[in-house]
């Protein structure tokens, strides 16, 4: 039979390079989120390349939206085995003091509410199944190290692990695997955004912001969307089956510099 991933934030970027390579698996998909052209771009490229995907749009901040696409994916589909929580907003770069609260509650909305509302739903389907896998997307700020400048998205990626980890203790004596990815930087269109915020705020050039990184990476370089949609392919497999509860770092050692 063939599994169903359902993934967040997956009309772009990582969400959508995962969404290609999970469907190159055999895998229908189900892809999430706000823009219905972006959604619907990923659904064409998929199936044209054979895949079985389709388009959802949904703002995981709502509980009644999460309800309505986790009915839409069931009649489509016919279950959930995957939950990819990837929908995040970047929200503001700026010191503490200056963030707006307003900001501060869209980015735990989103972030954090929206992966609460779609697990717990996710948790129930699998639990009836006795199998199933739910992926996190951490952060390599918040979820490893300080970010100064970016306090409401760190704080939410902190939140995704301890979110993550009482997950996986409650539903893996229920068959569900429960792990999270920790990016750093990735390449790729909202890095690009986060490095000209950052370099705005301090004064410096974006191409000084991205070697100060780079610098600290002994791989040399940044991974990109594909190797983390690959590694999360894995994690969501057979395999993986003895991680519970893990952060995978993937961000080229950055984590294991100072």
């Amino acid at each position: 039979m063939t599994r169903v991933a359902l993934i967040t934030g997956g009309g772009r970027g990582i969400g959508r390079a995962m969404a290609e390579t999970f469907a190159a698996a055999g895998i229908a998909v189900a892809v999430a989120g706000r823009n219905a052209d972006t959604l619907d771009d990923t659904v064409a490229t998929i199936t044209a390349a054979g895949g079985i995907a389709s388009a959802h749009v949904c703002d995981v901040s709502s509980e009644a939206a999460v309800d309505g696409l986790f009915s839409a994916v069931l009649e489509r589909h016919g279950t959930v085995d995957i939950l990819i929580n990837n929908a995040a907003v970047e929200g503001p770069t700026a010191p503490i003091a200056d963030v707006d609260p307003a900001d501060w509650d869209e980015v735990q909305a989103v972030n954090v509410r929206g992966a609460f509302l779609c697990t717990r739903l996710a948790a129930r389907i699998m639990t009836r199944a006795g199998t199933g896998h739910v992926l996190f997307l951490s952060a390599l700020g918040g979820g490893v190290r300080a970010y100064p400048l970016r306090v409401a998205y760190a704080v939410s990626k902190a939140s995704v692990l301890a979110l993550m980890q009482t997950a996986a203790a409650e539903l893996r004596p229920h068959g569900i695997g429960v792990n999270a990815i920790t990016p750093g930087p990735v390449t790729g269109d909202r890095l690009d955004r986060v490095f000209a915020r950052r370099a705005e705020q301090t004064g410096t050039t974006v191409e000084a912001v991205a070697a100060a990184l780079a610098d600290k990476a002994p791989a040399g370089r940044f991974p990109d969307e594909a190797e983390l949609a690959r590694i999360a392919l894995w994690l969501c497999g057979p395999d993986a089956d003895m991680l519970v509860g893990q952060s995978l770092n993937v961000m080229g050692g950055i984590d294991i510099v100072q």
